[in-house]
């Protein structure tokens, strides 16, 4: 297995200092002291909405909802609207009802248990935007949004724990929602709904930097922001500057409509710097804790609340001054699922990762004067004990990256700067196998946006995303002024670097992306699944002038085959099921051919997954009185693959689940309903 150390070979990034090219920042919102800006850049393709606030966060999320009402309506919060919708759309009527009675318990409980001032300020935002003459978004729905991405890391626990041990999930659900509460049917309703909430996560690599790293001797920390949010999220790029009645201003950049936009990246006046990682666990909470006083229960107690981990990141950016403030805020608070808070000190170059499981906090790393790389796994103990990956490519994809970034950390000492940030962070290298498009890069087909910080010299970039993947298209630097009536300036733009010699090779990327996200559309309208396949097209003939071949364009043309062949054998249409089952070997056979001829590089786990389709689809053909390939030889590669992965991840539970279904007949229904992951390749 080739590990790889990248030395880019590339074009000079592309700076602008002056005056940014078309920008034009106006002030287009005002009142009772608060103020939005719009800076429209690169001649109106992109608006950056700047919100200036001052007060507390409840107050002032009333002006966050009037003044940005239109731009609330379709951004972020349609697409989690619009996924909740489509997982419920996935149920029949019985099935509905009690999935919204599960939902509505474990709402009942995050409202119980999670501070007023959240729910306060989701309301007053709402009032906000009811004043601005929308009423499309209800005050009820808003606020379980907010709650939404706590929901989804919940169910992908219930699922994991209904797989493993049905009686013992049930008697936790029966335990947490009362016997109103149906439990029969609910692992099925959980497989359904499962996918769309996927979406909703947040996977995001991570980059934090100080003396002697960085080429000043500051502090550096980016993140990329990937989510299935992508086509929403980056829709109205929000930065928050928020002025507090306690002299602290916290910046955070996030979508319109999140009022705590340091949940997602963000800093403040006094050094602190942090970014919001999710993680998987078994070990998820709907709420508040007891604390006993010394002595004992007996002696008295007192009911905590904990947070939404967004907002108590948010928090922590508004009241605390230093790293061991944050830690402490952090642990006598916690959160509800599983997250990792990348956060750093740029007064005393301490870089820390900080990691909820549910019930537990831990920190799991802390430096001074080094530098840190943050994925999507848990490094502490209490972490692992209950910490999982949903898939072996998962935890190759949340390893590769880590160890990518890290690699290459300590080969640059000295010459870490944002620069060198968004370089890393725009990057097209797996580090198992080599350059390559997607999957295991940090790059993720889903980047939604990237953020840089220096919260020394008070600077960020940010990535605009006027083009996809959003790594690739321009990113714009911002500094924030405390001294002046604007509150801000922009300070240039610039470009991540490139391979070069691959024109071509990049002009490919963003119709993989363009199928990505059609293909999301595609899961509520197979119509669209043909655009999904043109736009790998695309990608396939414009990588190939550039004489490369790209694993995931191959794969995931496949896989949308297979599933449409499925779905063509359903409408009674057996011959466009053949043909399309043909057309997904045939990808499937080039690709192991060009691993054979040098052309590509698989890891061994692709390479099984790969005979494992081979084997899927002659069974599928079979069915349907047709010839494949001779599946023998791919069960036998796609077996003995599996074994000997297991050997080097035998505590992973994916494995067990991959061998099972090679024992069984692979079915049209399977291939219907089986999910592909665009992000990870499978």
């Amino acid at each position: 297995m080739k590990k790889l150390v990248l030395i880019m070979v590339c074009l000079s990034a592309q700076f602008s200092f002056a005056n940014i090219e078309n920008n034009n920042c106006q002030l287009t919102r005002s009142k009772d002291g608060q103020k939005l800006y719009k800076c429209s850049m690169l001649g109106g393709a992109k608006d950056i909405n700047i919100l200036h606030v001052k007060g507390d966060i409840v107050k002032t999320a009333y002006y966050h909802g009037l003044f940005l009402s239109s731009e609330i309506d379709r951004a972020l919060f349609k697409g989690v609207f619009d996924k909740k919708s489509r997982a419920v759309k996935s149920l029949n009527k019985k099935q509905r009802k009690q999935f919204e009675s599960l939902n509505s318990c474990l709402l009942a409980h995050y409202k119980k248990n999670t501070s007023s001032q959240f729910i306060k300020m989701n309301k007053n935002l709402v009032r906000g935007m009811r004043d601005a003459g929308n009423t499309t978004i209800s005050e009820k729905n808003f606020i379980e949004a907010n709650y939404l991405v706590e929901t989804s890391i919940y169910f992908d626990a219930l699922e994991k724990k209904m797989t493993k041990s049905p009686a013992k999930a049930k008697a936790e659900l029966l335990a947490r929602c009362g016997p109103r509460f149906v439990v029969k049917g609910i692992f099925g309703i959980l497989k359904k709904i499962s996918k769309p909430f996927k979406e909703l996560k947040m996977g995001c690599t991570g980059v934090a930097a100080s003396a002697p790293m960085t080429s000043d001797g500051g502090l550096v920390l980016g993140r990329n922001f990937d989510t299935g949010l992508l086509g929403y999220f980056e829709k109205e790029h929000l930065i928050l500057i928020h002025d507090l009645p306690n002299k602290t201003r916290v910046v955070g950049f996030a979508s319109a409509g999140l009022h705590y936009a340091a949940g997602v990246s963000g800093f403040n006046s006094h050094g602190l710097v942090a970014s919001l990682h999710e993680l998987q666990t078994e070990a998820v909470t709907t709420g508040a804790r007891t604390v006993c006083k010394r002595g004992g229960c007996r002696n008295g107690s007192k009911r905590i609340k904990t947070e939404v981990t967004p907002y108590l990141l948010h928090r922590v950016l508004m009241e605390a001054k230093t790293l061991d403030q944050a830690i402490s805020l952090i642990k006598s608070t916690r959160g509800l699922g599983a997250w990792t808070i990348l956060i750093a000190d740029s007064k005393t170059n301490e870089i820390a990762s900080i990691e909820i499981s549910g019930k537990k906090v831990a920190v799991a790393r802390r430096v001074r004067n080094s530098h840190m790389a943050q994925s999507n796994h848990f490094f502490s103990k209490v972490g692992k004990k209950h910490g999982y990956e949903y898939s072996l490519n998962k935890t190759l994809e949340t390893r590769g990256r880590l160890n990518h970034v890290k690699s290459n950390l300590q080969a640059s000492e000295g010459r870490v700067d944002y620069q060198w940030v968004i370089d890393m962070l725009s990057g097209h290298t797996d580090d198992y196998v080599g350059p390559r498009s997607f999957g295991r890069t940090t790059t993720k087909v889903y980047t939604a946006v990237t953020h840089v910080m220096v919260p020394q010299r008070n600077e960020a970039w940010m990535s605009l995303g006027e083009s996809y993947p959003t790594t690739s298209s321009t990113f714009f630097g911002i500094r924030f002024n405390t001294d002046k009536e604007v509150p801000f300036e922009l300070i240039g733009t610039t470009k991540a670097a490139k391979f070069e010699g691959r024109d071509n090779w990049y002009r490919s990327l963003k119709y993989y992306v363009r199928a990505y996200i059609n293909q999301q559309s595609a899961n509520i309208n197979p119509s669209l699944n043909m655009s999904v396949i043109e736009n790998l097209n695309l990608a396939i003939q414009w990588s190939l002038k550039d004489n490369i071949v790209e694993m995931p364009y191959y794969f995931m043309r496949a896989r949308m085959r297979a599933q449409m062949s499925a779905l063509s054998h359903f409408e009674k249409n057996d011959t466009l099921a053949r043909q399309q089952l043909l057309s997904a070997q045939s990808d499937w056979l080039f690709l192991l051919k060009s691993l054979q001829q040098g052309r590509v590089q698989l890891h061994p786990y692709q390479e099984s997954l790969v005979h494992l389709w081979l084997y899927r689809t002659s069974e599928l053909l079979t069915q349907l009185g047709a010839t494949g390939v001779s599946p023998g030889p791919h069960y036998k590669a796609a077996t003995e693959g599996f074994k000997a992965l297991k050997m080097d991840h035998k505590k992973h539970f994916y494995f067990n689940e991959l061998i099972r279904t090679l024992r069984r007949p692979y079915t049209f229904n399977q291939a219907k309903n089986d999910e592909i992951h665009f992000g990870t390749v499978e």
